[in-house]
């Protein structure tokens, strides 16, 4: 995600842990680039709302949520 701070680049991770059927993400907004335009909240919510999952609001520019599958 650092990588792509220094890029510019808003990111999203999906790790997953099938003994326990669960999904963790993080989101990343930079400071420059997207993070005047994106909210890294909104941002996860919404790519979360379709899977039932939740997420906090985030801070700094980043932000971590989960899904039950």
């Amino acid at each position: 995600m650092m990588l792509a701070g220094k890029q510019g680049l808003s990111v999203m991770v999906f790790s997953t842990d099938e003994s326990t059927n669960k999904a963790v993400i993080c989101a990343g907004v930079p400071e420059k680039g997207d993070k005047g335009k994106l909210d890294v909240g909104e941002w996860l919510s919404n790519a979360l709302g379709p899977l039932k999952g939740r997420c906090g609001k985030g801070k700094g520019g980043l932000a971590t949520g989960q899904v039950s599958y």
